[in-house]
This record gives structure tokens, C-alpha cells and sequence, in this order.
């Protein structure tokens, strides 16, 4: 009979959990992405782009249909037409990177929601609630008359995580105290928000700390926690702090069995992977202002505490465009997070020599987060349209933005076949330009992602083999012909479907 209903139960939960409420993220400034097809789109809306705040991003899609439904940079709440809702400015929130918004929906209600503020650095201090009503504004939403800003917390640390009760009705809501060695746990029932449960552990992190993250796996059976620590005076890499692993209970609230993995500088990103067999985290692994950062993982599933701890791995986030006309380019980890598309995303803005230094909008993804790290396939993609000329020259508003969702929206997920299909690209347009050219040229493709990964061969008029490069991802880079004489030349271009010449004239 116990084997029966634990059958009952996973079925009615894993149901209740295949839902879409993370299916469109809206990241800093200046993009959203849509999950909401077999590959994710990525939209540009002028409409946003001044207000959303650089560092802070929190949104929610109907669990239904994926569509969106409102969003917050923590200070300000947006609906779906990326509109301010009438009553929705003035909250007390943080706009740094980090877990300073969080949105929960209201047990009981159909409409209404909880949206989660965190204040660190200002004289309203504290965590906060607004409840958001989507019945009001036409349909549009907007905040319920007399719940702005209503304080939960005096004194919280920088850290804000939630996922779904045992029942599947009920929600938790986590944070931890500064100055204290206590995490505290919200019941969200439909009576409204309970009094918090406290639970002391570790050491008591105070005001001289930053930054951090706190995150519940997907499945809910455990909790992954760290504080970075204020920097030196000598502005090297921040003190070491440990990562601390729990188990938690999600028909309790109740943390326990604390257990430290390691003590690293300056984490400011973790995650579990969706089948919650690994733990991702990013860390400094050089002194400012190098700045290279580490992809870390640890398998979960290795055995002992001790297997555990030997089974970190990690690896340093780059890309190269090519293997003979770009060099290495380090990509920073400012925020992980996993994808309906069941694949762990980093945002990038880096900065490298292309001329005139701009920065370019990359995710980097790993497709098979499940796996080990050595076998998760890194891969990137570039956002940056061939006439964007919006782009941020501060290294903000992208990478550092990407939605703080509870995670067990992402439990058990496999990664799903996005690859292109020749259908797709029909009629593509290879363009080589400048031509003529005195020094360099480069191709562009009239459909995105259509032309890489590519392998590009060059000949003379006579026939004669020159050189060869694969190209695995946008921008395409320049390519040398200065050493060339004047004449004409041929460019094989060979891509996934399709095999073109152009000819080339050297001045």
C-alpha cells in the first residue's frame, strides 16, 4: 500500500510540476529569450530596454502556455507589453547581480502572486513582499492596494531561494540572517505568509560580506549555500569561504546535516544540475583584474563525502571563433542557470581585440549538464545582430541578469534536440565582404545561425590550395589576404548543408 501511494504521489507531483512558468527570461537591459520553441528565440524590445535594471532580473510565464505574464528588476514591475503596471515603482529592492528578487505564486489564487524584494546596501534595509493580482489592470496585472512593500526581514544576507511544498499546493521561501548563523524558512500557504522556521548552522556571516547564492535542488531533497567574503585591501581575489551543502526537506521546510565541500574565493553563481546528481558553482581563479573565472562541478553521486570532494572538476569558460583567426577569449560566470530546454546557460559579455573593442552578448551553455564535466559539451552562441548598435560598453545588463527562478521548475530534464535542420536555412545568402579587399575579409549569413559551424578553404585563380580554417561560431572572423598578391581568389565554404564558392578580388 506505501509502495502505491509513493507511485500516486510522484505521478500526481511530476505532473503538476511539467509546467512552462520559466519559459521567457527577460536578461539586463536589452534582451529577453523564449523558451517557448524547439530553439530558443531571442527578442529586442526598445520598450524595455532603459528601465530594466542592469543586475536584478525575476519573471513568470503562465504555467500553461508559457506565455509571460509580468517581470522585476526588483525596484519596478513590468507587465507582459513591457510596460510599468500603474502601481508598480517604488519597490525596495537591490538592483545588484545576485538573488534580490524572487516570485512565488499565491497558494489558492489563480491570479495572484508573491514578488520577493531584497535591500542590502540602503537605509531600507530588509526583505519584502508585494503581491501582484493578474485579474487587475484588464488583465494586464498590477499590485493589490496595500501590499507594496511589506517588510519580512530586518536583516537579511543577499541570498533568496524558494521551491514548492511536498503537497504541491504550498511553496517555501529561504533566506539567512546577517550577523547570525541562522537560515530562515517561510511557510506560503493560503493563509497567507507563516511565521519562519530558523535553522543555525556554520558561522555567523555579518556585514563585512557580499554576494552569494543559496539554491534548492530540483528535486528538493537538498540546499547548496555560500557567502563570499569582503575583498582584501589589496584588492587581490576575495578571502576563501566555504560551500556548504545540506539536505532539506521539502514536506518540513527543515534543513539539516550540514557538510562543507571545499573553501573557494569569491562563488557568486551555484546550481544543481537537473537530475541533481551534480553541483556547479563558478569562482575566481586568478587574482583582479585578470578576472578568469572557473566552471566548477562536483558529482553528487560519487559515493562518500570524502568521493565527493575528490570528484571536483573544473574547467576555465572561453571560445574561440576559429581555429587559425581568433585567439582564446576568457568568458566571465556571473550567474548559471538551468533552461526549460534542460541545458545550464551563462551569460557573457566579453571584451576582445575586434577593432573597436565592442562587447558582444554570448551565451555559453554546457548541453549536457547531467554529465560530467568533461563530457557536458560546452557550447556558445552569439545574440549580437549584424546591425546592433546598441550595445553596452560597461560589461553589464546581460551576463549578470538572468532570472532568479525557483529551480524545481527544472527537475529531471533532459537536454531536447534544437539542432538546425536543412529546412531551415533554405535559401541562406553567403555574403563576402569587403570585395574587393586590400587586407581582410569576412562572410556573413542572411540566416542566423545557419553558417557555423564552417570550414573555409582558399585557392588562387590557378587552382593552387592556400589555406584552410574551421569556423565554429559568430562573429566570423576576419581573414587575412594581406600577404597575397593582387589577383583573384576562390572561398570554399562548407557548412552543415550546403557547399559554396565565391570568388574574391585582392587588390
Amino acid at each position: 500500500m506505501k509502495s502505491l501511494y509513493f507511485l500516486i504521489f510522484v505521478f500526481s507531483v511530476t505532473e503538476t510540476f511539467a509546467q512552462k512558468e520559466a519559459n521567457v527570461w527577460i536578461t539586463g537591459k536589452d534582451y529577453g529569450i523564449d523558451f517557448n520553441y524547439n530553439r530558443f528565440r531571442v527578442f529586442d524590445r526598445e520598450s524595455f530596454r532603459p528601465n530594466l535594471a542592469a543586475e536584478t532580473s525575476v519573471s513568470i510565464c503562465n504555467r500553461e502556455t508559457g506565455e509571460l505574464l509580468f517581470y522585476s528588476d526588483g525596484s519596478n514591475v513590468w507587465d507582459r507589453n513591457f510596460r510599468i503596471m500603474p502601481n508598480g515603482r517604488d519597490l525596495i529592492g537591490g538592483r545588484l547581480f545576485g538573488q534580490h528578487a524572487l516570485i512565488v505564486p499565491m497558494p489558492g489564487s489563480s491570479d495572484r502572486y508573491y514578488l520577493f524584494t531584497l535591500q542590502r546596501f540602503e537605509e531600507d534595509y530588509g526583505l519584502y513582499y508585494t503581491v501582484i493580482d493578474m485579474s487587475l489592470n484588464g488583465g494586464l496585472g498590477d499590485v493589490v492596494p496595500g501590499t507594496k512593500n511589506t517588510m519580512l526581514l530586518s536583516n537579511p544576507l543577499e541570498v533568496l531561494t524558494g521551491t514548492i511544498h511536498d503537497n504541491g499546493r504550498d511553496f517555501w521561501v529561504l533566506t539567512h540572517e546577517d550577523g547570525t548563523d541562522r537560515f530562515v524558512v517561510y511557510p506560503i500557504t493560503a493563509q497567507g505568509i507563516m511565521p519562519p522556521v530558523f535553522y543555525p548552522f556554520g558561522p555567523a556571516y555579518d556585514g563585512s560580506t557580499y554576494g552569494g547564492m543559496i539554491q534548492i535542488s530540483p528535486d528538493r531533497s537538498m540546499m547548496a549555500f555560500n557567502i563570499s567574503i569582503s575583498q582584501n585591501i589589496d584588492g587581490q581575489v576575495n578571502e576563501s569561504s566555504p560551500l556548504e551543502w545540506y539536505d532539506f526537506d521539502p514536506s518540513t521546510g527543515e534543513i539539516s546535516n550540514r557538510r562543507v565541500l571545499g573553501e573557494f574565493p569569491s562563488i557568486f553563481t551555484l546550481l544543481f544540475s537537473p537530475d541533481n546528481s551534480k553541483l556547479y558553482f563558478g569562482s575566481y581563479s586568478s587574482p583582479k583584474p585578470a578576472l578568469y573565472d572557473l566552471l566548477w562541478q562536483y558529482d553528487l553521486s560519487a559515493g562518500s563525502l570524502d568521493e565527493i570532494i575528490q570528484s571536483l572538476d573544473s574547467t576555465t569558460w572561453g571560445f574561440k571563433t576559429s581555429d587559425r583567426f581568433s585567439t582564446p577569449v576568457p568568458l566571465p560566470s556571473f550567474k548559471l542557470q538551468l533552461a526549460p530546454d534542460g541545458r545550464l546557460y551563462n551569460g557573457a559579455m566579453p571584451r576582445y581585440p575586434n577593432g573597436n573593442r565592442v562587447i558582444h552578448r554570448i551565451l555559453f551553455y554546457l548541453d549536457r549538464p547531467n554529465a560530467p564535466l568533461r563530457n557536458a559539451e560546452p557550447k556558445f552562441r552569439f545574440l549580437d545582430s549584424p546591425n546592433n548598435t546598441n550595445l553596452r560598453t560597461d560589461g553589464y545588463g546581460f551576463e549578470q541578469a538572468f532570472p532568479n527562478f525557483m529551480q524545481y521548475y527544472f527537475n529531471g530534464l533532459e537536454p531536447i534536440d534544437n539542432s538546425l535542420t536543412p529546412g531551415e536555412c533554405a535559401g541562406i545568402v553567403l555574403t563576402v565582404y569587403p570585395n574587393p579587399s586590400e587586407d581582410f575579409v569576412s562572410i556573413k549569413s542572411s540566416i542566423d545561425n545557419c553558417l557555423f559551424p564552417a570550414n573555409i578553404k582558399i585557392y588562387n585563380a590557378f587552382g593552387q590550395f592556400l589555406q584552410e580554417a574551421r569556423i565554429f561560431s559568430e562573429p566570423f572572423p576576419q581573414i587575412d589576404i594581406r600577404t597575397y598578391p593582387s589577383g583573384v581568389y576562390f572561398l570554399i565554404i562548407e557548412t552543415f548543408n550546403r557547399t559554396e564558392v565565391k570568388k574574391v578580388i585582392k587588390r
